[in-house]
């Protein structure tokens, strides 16, 4: 049972005893990130007629941004879960009372969870409010390129029209609340992997990092390469490669969408191209774990929870005293007949 976890119960305490105020600190900065970024998105589409395409620029950068700092926020934050036993060289008490190696590996994984989630709430928050922004950003944008090109009080059929996809809408909020717990997951999972493989919380945060960021700087790489014809920026929310870039924040803002002639077929062109980053976390997730706890048993910790005396005793007992019970049973019968 994860409740009964002792090591996620030593983690939980000493995160209480030694870093709330940090934690206090961490939780205000967040939340004045969150708010920078949804009031600098509301004062951009106040500013003209083309505040639009401006205010969805800023939300996509601010987004990107964030999303990186929550990704490296929690790496330290697994980074430090093992390598912390090792510099306080009490890794071999940890072994020695016969916690399982697998609880050893999910203690100190759900416990940088918790760490960081008031992260994962803020940026969580964040995307949701930026949702209904991007939506008024686009609508924007398209209303004003179309009287522009049109005239508007000529014929009916050169009015816009703009619809909205329930479904798609939908699935764009939930990424935006479950995305950030997943990249949390992902990322506190490659930092425990590389803390329990380098014992050294600096070279662990480091190498969990390029595991990380290799991808991310492929898949720009990929797409600046691919497109790189001073193409604006709307633009770019269109190329596949950036979507495992940036943890589903282009996709989220493609499903949010409204249906007008910019964007019909590209709801369910962002559900598909939406498997990319989630494949990619989950790997990311699996293979960390795997990886820990196959470094924990080396470690000297043991594959399968040792049994405390008061739990083996009372085995004991009934080992003893179920013959005991049989042979009086059969006595008994045997002298009534």
């Amino acid at each position: 049972m994860i409740t009964r976890n002792p090591v996620l119960w030593q983690e939980l305490l000493y995160q209480t005893r030694n870093t709330p105020r940090v934690q206090r600190l961490e939780l205000l900065i967040a939340l004045l990130l969150a708010g920078g970024i949804v009031g600098g998105a509301s004062v951009l589409l106040q500013n003209g007629r083309t505040s639009g395409g401006l205010a969805s620029q800023f939300m996509l950068i601010a987004l990107w941004s964030f999303s990186a700092v929550v990704m490296i926020r929690s790496i330290v934050a697994g980074a430090n879960a093992i390598s912390r036993e090792h510099v306080g060289q009490t890794w071999d008490a940890l072994v020695l009372t016969g916690i399982s190696a697998r609880r050893i590996m999910l203690g100190k994984w759900l416990a940088s969870m918790r760490r960081v989630m008031g992260w994962g709430v803020a940026l969580a928050a964040v995307r949701l409010f930026t949702l209904p922004l991007f939506m008024y950003a686009m609508t924007q944008t398209y209303v004003w390129f179309s009287f522009r090109r049109n005239n508007p009080i000529s014929y009916e059929e050169n009015f816009t029209t703009i619809g909205w996809v329930p479904w798609s809408t939908g699935l764009g909020v939930l990424v935006a609340i479950i995305m950030p717990f997943v990249e949390i997951a992902a990322c506190t999972a490659l930092g425990v992997a590389a803390s329990a493989l380098t014992k050294r919380a600096p070279s662990a945060a480091v190498l969990a990092g390029l595991v990380r960021f290799i991808p991310i700087a492929l898949t720009l790489h990929a797409g600046f390469v691919r497109y790189n014809n001073r193409a604006p920026m709307y633009r770019w929310w269109r190329f596949p490669s950036f979507s495992v870039a940036d943890s589903g924040t282009v996709l989220m803002m493609r499903m949010v969408q409204p249906e007008m002639e910019w964007t019909r077929g590209q709801h369910v062109w962002a559900l598909t191209n939406l498997t990319g980053p989630i494949a990619l976390l989950f790997s990311f997730l699996l293979v960390s774990l795997i990886i820990t706890l196959i470094i924990v048993k080396r470690r000297g910790a043991l594959p399968h929870q040792q049994r405390s005396e008061a739990e083996v005793q009372p085995r004991r007992l009934k080992r003893f005293f179920i013959p005991l019970m049989g042979a009086g049973t059969q006595e008994s019968v045997s002298n009534s007949g």
